[in-house]
């Protein structure tokens, strides 16, 4: 019996050994990885002063209550002078088409409108409000052609600009969701002043704006303070992301240190498109991710769901940064 008790205990020692051998081995295999893409991304371009900045003027979640949508208006004014103090003039331009180089073709204030600054457009006679949301990266004017659809039929169009968009894309490198959802707040509001009582409220959002708009409708019933839409419209809403995002927030583990702080980069390329960022900075990704969770959890609420509005939505085929069959999963079969 004696031997049999030794011979139990070896077998479980020889378990033990070989687990942690596996996990040694694993972790190790982890840790390469991470570490050669760490090093990897130190081939990617310099980073620059639109990289590099951050600005003081920018709207955060917790200035909610001090701002309305004139306030937030005037803080793009104080936004625009930080960006041509801290990066235009900064700014080594190489490219012909640099968006900072103000002798550039793509350097917005050269062009017939700054489509960067959040916006009313209004009808001559009105029966709605629309509220429009652009997507990650993007700026009011990736959805001015639709803003102007809704003008015709009637329609204010709000326009405003979320937070780390619009100016340079470091701004991105700090922005949360939580902005991004009180300005969502801030428009509505702004909204709300434009209509007559029985109007409707249309909530338009492209990409990450789509998913800012469900996000707002899940929970607008929360607070009477709040106007809930009477219908959404949604253009590849991004319910759900790539599986890859939630991994975008471990860069941290080193890009702190200036020699891996390009690694808090997922792109960094020549910022040539004068109303869309072109570089793309790890925490976007994590904080689309965040949102996208959290949306889907007020999603399964069978409470939520059903005080949803009607909802029209368009998803490409081809889109490959958002997940489209979960669109149809968590908006229509739930």
């Amino acid at each position: 019996m004696a031997r049999d008790g030794k011979s139990s205990s070896v077998v479980r020692a020889r378990i033990v050994r070989s687990c942690l051998y596996v996990a040694a081995g694993m972790f190790a295999l982890v840790a390469t990885i991470y570490l050669v893409r760490a090093f990897d991304s130190r081939n990617q371009l310099e980073l620059g002063p639109e990289h590099r900045v951050r600005f003081v003027a920018e709207f955060t979640a917790d200035q909610e209550s001090r701002f309305d949508w004139q306030a937030y208006q005037d803080i793009e004014a104080l936004l625009a002078v930080e960006l041509y103090n801290r990066v235009d003039t900064q700014h080594q331009g190489e490219w012909l088409l640099d968006r900072h180089l103000s002798t550039s073709r793509t350097y917005p204030d050269n062009l017939e409108a700054n489509w960067n600054y959040s916006y009313v457009a209004s009808p001559s006679t009105a029966r709605g409000v629309a509220v429009m949301l652009h997507g990650l990266t993007d700026s009011p004017y990736s959805l001015l052609a639709t803003a102007d659809l809704f003008v015709d039929q009637g329609y204010h169009a709000v326009v405003p600009r979320m937070p780390g968009h619009g100016f340079a894309v470091g701004g991105l490198v700090h922005a949360d969701w939580e902005d991004w959802a009180a300005v969502v707040r801030i428009a509505v509001r702004h909204a709300q002043t434009l209509i007559a009582p029985g109007q409707p409220l249309v909530l338009v959002g492209y990409s990450n704006g789509a998913l800012l708009a469900v996000h707002y409708a899940l929970r607008c019933d929360d607070d009477e303070s709040y106007l809930c839409p009477d219908s959404l419209v949604l253009l590849s809403p991004a319910i759900a992301v790539t599986s890859f995002a939630r991994l975008a927030n471990l860069h941290h583990g080193v890009s702190w240190l200036p020699y891996f702080d390009k690694f808090e980069w997922q792109d960094i390329l020549p910022e040539i498109d004068p109303f869309k960022f072109t570089s793309f900075p790890k925490n976007a990704g994590w904080q689309i991710y965040q949102l996208s969770r959290r949306t889907q959890r007020l999603l399964a609420d069978p409470g939520r769901v059903a005080r949803l509005p009607p909802i029209l939505s368009f998803q490409s085929m081809v889109d490959d940064t958002v997940n489209g069959a979960a669109a149809v999963d968590f908006l229509y079969n739930a």
